[in-house]
Parts: structure tokens; C-alpha cells; sequence
């Protein structure tokens, strides 16, 4: 791919951004994921503003779930108000759940990101799908690249004043 950013996720924003698979193998994460944009502080964006990425691959080096946490939305009997409940799934049940994740239209977003102190990367990320999932999928990894061909236009929140 012609843009390679690595261990630059903070200077992406992936709101509303689109997760169009998710593969698990060997201790590696692979994500596809289109309409993440990418910030004007990243090494590989030359523009002086936030660019849209149509597609990027991302892949997460040393990867492993940490924690799945479910939204899951409850409504009261005696009430009728409705509220989230967080429920943490176990792990045997990670597999299924990331399998519903791209099954169906699922959208992302990056909540936090903070390193470890023997410099690994535990990232926080909010998933919503098709399948009424609502979750939060924590993972830990040591490296994280991005890749991306080509910059499609400004991002949705840029304007031009």
C-alpha cells in the first residue's frame, strides 16, 4: 500500500468508521476498515487538514483480546425507562461476538489508547453492529500499522472557511 503509518492510532479518528472484516490469526489482528480519516499530525498525511481514508487495513502486531465489555440495553418492569447495562462476556465467547461484528454492518470508534509500561499498546474501542451488538473490545498489542492508497477528499468535519 502506498501510505504506512505505524504506531500512530491517536492521530486517527475512526467515528462512524466502517469495520469491514476482522481476521484473528497468529498473534496478529488484521482489521479492514473504510471511512476512518486521518489527522493533519500524521506522518503520512502532507495535507494542513483531517483526510478521509476510503479503505485501510490495520493490523495489530502481537495482538490479544483483553476484555469485551457488552451494552446491553435493559428496559425496567416497573418503570418502562430503559438504561445500558454493562455485562463483560466471557472469553470463550470473544470468537462469536467478533464473528457477529463482521456479519453484519458494523461501525467503530476509538474511546482510549494508552501504553503499558514494558511499551505495549492497550487500545479501548467502541463497536456497534448490525447484530445489535453494543461493546466495548479492549486489546493488547505491541505495534500497529495502517495502510491506505489514497486520501478521498477532506474529512466530514472539515469545512472551508
Amino acid at each position: 500500500m502506498k501510505y504506512i503509518s505505524i504506531n500512530e492510532l491517536s492521530s486517527f479518528d475512526f467515528h462512524d468508521a466502517i469495520i469491514d472484516s476482522i481476521d484473528l490469526s497468529d498473534n496478529e489482528m488484521t482489521w479492514i476498515v473504510s471511512d476512518a480519516n486521518v489527522y493533519e499530525e500524521n506522518s503520512q498525511n502532507n495535507y494542513d487538514v483531517a483526510m478521509c481514508i476510503d479503505s485501510a487495513k490495520i493490523v495489530f502486531t502481537n495482538a490479544s483480546v483483553k476484555k469485551i465489555v457488552l451494552a446491553t440495553y435493559v428496559q425496567s418492569q416497573d418503570s418502562g425507562e430503559g438504561f445500558h447495562k454493562a455485562i463483560t462476556a466471557k472469553e470463550s465467547e470473544h470468537g462469536e461476538i467478533l464473528r457477529r461484528t463482521i456479519d453484519g454492518n458494523s461501525i467503530m470508534g476509538l474511546d482510549s489508547l494508552s501504553v503499558t509500561d514494558d511499551n505495549h499498546f492497550i487500545a479501548c474501542f467502541h463497536i456497534c453492529s448490525d447484530a445489535d451488538d453494543r461493546y466495548y473490545l479492549t486489546i493488547r498489542f505491541s505495534k500497529v500499522t495502517v495502510q491506505w492508497d489514497i486520501f478521498d477528499g477532506k474529512a466530514w468535519y472539515e469545512t472551508d472557511e
